[in-house]
Parts: structure tokens; sequence; C-alpha cells
């Protein structure tokens, strides 16, 4: 025992921590390598909140036609552009009791979203069968789009990253991605 115990003191005696040179030059390269990474995560996370925004919208207009067959009603979403990607525009769910578009006093909301920041609802560009500019897209009783509006509804970032529900008066939506907001894929 006295021979194992005299064995550790000594392992105990020639432990060496690191020095404080050592320390410095592990902080200094963790500190560059921080450096060149964070740009690259913040148009990462740029990137993905907009994905996000793009993928909930596209949800909506489907939950929208949903709601609309479940209630037996008119189920429109209104859009208010955004001005620039910290003050990015919203939309509104609700349900069109009079079937004109606008959300009027008595009529439900579902649900009302908020562009988070970075992102900007900047171009709503539908049109209804009339021909008219319109801010609203929604869906009748039984999924066909009201008024047989088509167009799209566009967000971006700051990055250059763009994306696009594609609406056609039938009702159905598509959502399309582009690096410069005029080519889609």
């Amino acid at each position: 025992m006295a021979g194992a115990h005299s064995k550790t003191n000594h392992l105990l005696e020639n432990a060496r921590g690191f020095t404080l040179m050592e320390l410095l030059v592990v902080i200094a390269i963790v500190t560059i390598v921080a450096a060149f990474a964070y740009p690259s995560l913040t148009q990462w996370r740029a990137n993905s909140i907009l994905n996000s925004s793009a993928r909930q919208l596209f949800g909506d207009f489907q939950r929208a036609k949903m709601e609309a067959v479940h209630r037996n009603a008119d189920v429109v979403l209104k859009f208010t552009k955004g001005t620039s990607t910290s003050s990015g525009g919203s939309y509104t769910m609700f349900v069109d009791t009079n079937a004109n578009g606008s959300l009027d006093s008595g009529e439900s909301v579902i649900t009302t979203v908020t562009m988070p920041k970075g992102v900007d609802l900047y171009q709503t560009a539908l049109v209804n069968k009339s021909g008219t500019s319109v801010t609203y897209y929604g869906y009748n009783s039984q999924g066909w789009a009201v008024d047989f509006v088509d167009g799209g509804v566009s967000l971006k970032n700051d990055n250059s990253h763009y994306y696009k529900a594609s609406l056609t008066g039938a009702g159905s939506v598509k959502l399309q991605q582009s690096s410069d907001g005029s080519t889609w894929n």
C-alpha cells in the first residue's frame, strides 16, 4: 500500500497545468475562428427566419382553405405590406361574412401574423377576375379562390433571399424561392 501511495504522490508532483501563454494562444485562436464564423451564422439565422415565415404563410393559406370548407363560409387573408425588414408588414385571416375582402366589425378573426424583424412582406401582386388589384386572397366554402384572385405574395430579407406564395384562381398555392426577386424556382 505504501508503494501505491508514494507512486500517486509522485504523479501529482509531476503534474503540470497550462501556462498563461498557452491559454492566451488558445483564446486567440478561438476568437479568430469566431470572428470568421459570425457573419455566416447571422446570414444563416436571417435566412432561416425568412424560410420559417414563408412556410407559415404557405401553411396559413392551407389553413384558410380548410377553415372555409369547415365553416361553410368565405375565409380571407388580408395583407398589409411592409416598408422595410424592420417593419415588415402583416396579414390577418378572418371569416368574411359579407364577402367584400375587408375585415368589418362583427367578422371573426382567426389569426393575425406580423412579420418578424428581418422579414419584409414587400409585395402583394394579387388581381381579381375583373383585373382589379386587391390586397386579399381567400377561399369560399368549396375551397375555391374568392373572386378568382390570382397572383402572389412575396417576402424578402436583407440577404437577397426571397420567397413567393404563387396563387391561382382555382385556389392552389405554390411556394417559390429566388435569389434576385425576379427569377423563381
